[in-house]
């Protein structure tokens, strides 16, 4: 895996990709520190609320998304190209995040469960228990339908892919899930977390730009 990673490093550090990859995280980090301004000043200068990480629709929001939809994209499209079925795995995984984050499924879905059930998990509140089941069903899914990609296509290639993807996703969901729960009451933890994931997602979103450009080609270099 870290052979894989070090030749990834390699392509993206090598122009004009250098210079996409240094923006996409220039542009996060700015976000990040938005953000904090926007805690120390409690909203306090124009914009603030368009510009913050925990505004739903806000412009770091639609740019996450953004990013999210585009590894999508380019996952199903290299699926299409190379017949990679781990790559079609993974661009509907990501299409479920980009639609789950855009449309509040799991928000949704984990009220509806709090509702019907009612109590707590492990003293965390109904709300937060019943989102943590839906994260539980949709990891479930997203796994067997991964392990049954590689078993349609065991070739190296896709092998690759998942090595590359799984780390990285569930680094994103350590941010997005276990920060989450963990740092809610803890102030300027929107920083952390969502502008956590906006770094991991630029990595995610290169990562998968060199695999859907080299496809079967890159396994040669991992």
């Amino acid at each position: 895996m870290g052979a894989g990673f070090r030749a990834v490093a390699r392509i993206l550090l090598r122009r004009p990709l250098a210079r996409v990859l240094l923006a996409m995280l220039a542009l996060d980090v700015v976000f990040i520190i938005i953000e904090g301004l926007i805690q120390a000043t409690d909203y306090g200068f124009p914009g603030a609320f368009r510009l913050s990480l925990q505004t739903e629709g806000g412009v770091p929001e639609l740019y996450g998304y953004a990013k999210s939809g585009v590894v999508a994209a380019m996952l199903l499209a290299a699926a299409r190209r190379w017949r990679l079925a781990p790559a079609a795995a993974w661009g509907a995984i990501y299409l479920y995040l980009t639609f789950d984050d855009a449309l509040r499924i799991h928000e949704r879905l984990g009220a509806r469960i709090a509702e019907t059930v009612g109590g707590g998990l492990g003293g965390r509140p109904p709300q937060d228990a019943g989102e943590m089941t839906v994260y539980a069903v949709v990891g479930v899914i997203s796994l067997t339908a991964l392990l049954w990609a590689e078993r349609r296509h065991p070739s190296p290639a896709p092998s690759r892919l998942t090595r590359l993807l799984l780390p990285l996703t569930a680094l994103m969901a350590l941010f997005g899930v276990a920060a989450d729960m963990a740092l809610s009451a803890i102030p300027g933890e929107a920083a952390l977390e969502d502008g956590g994931e906006l770094v991991i997602l630029t990595f995610i979103a290169a990562t998968t730009f060199v695999y859907a450009r080299r496809g079967p080609d890159l396994a040669a270099e991992l």
